[in-house]
């Protein structure tokens, strides 16, 4: 196979992957249910395994390619930004249940200690 013929592959390869990498993060900032996303995560795993086998034919990547691989590092940097503050939230959240059951815990321990009125009929 040819130099051209290599190169043609490496960038069809490359667009792939940008094009899936745009699908998962479209994906990910419109809160699609799990399905949409592990479809999309496998697209873009596919997309990234062909270019992988590409990228070992020692082909340099043309101006075109270098261009959809920086798309593609900033689509995933926004992706993990917004993974992190997604991840922030939660453990934010979990910790503000942690106090409310650590408190909750604390009062009913407090009343067992406390004497209990009876009302008694006569």
């Amino acid at each position: 196979m040819n130099q051209f013929a290599l190169q043609e592959r490496f960038d069809e390869a490359v667009q792939k992957l940008l094009e899936a990498t745009e699908s998962l993060h479209s994906a990910v900032f419109a809160n699609e249910e799990s399905i949409r996303l592990e479809l999309a995560l496998d697209r873009r795993d596919k997309a990234f395994e062909r270019l992988r086998v590409e990228a070992g034919l020692d082909v340099a990547p043309t101006a075109v390619a270098r261009a959809c691989l920086a798309s593609i590092r900033s689509l995933d940097s926004e992706m993990l930004e917004r993974g992190l503050a997604v991840g922030g939230e939660l453990r934010a959240e979990r910790q503000s249940v942690q106090r409310r059951r650590s408190a909750i815990q604390a009062h009913s321990k407090h009343e067992r200690g406390e004497p209990r009125l009876l009302t008694v009929k006569a």
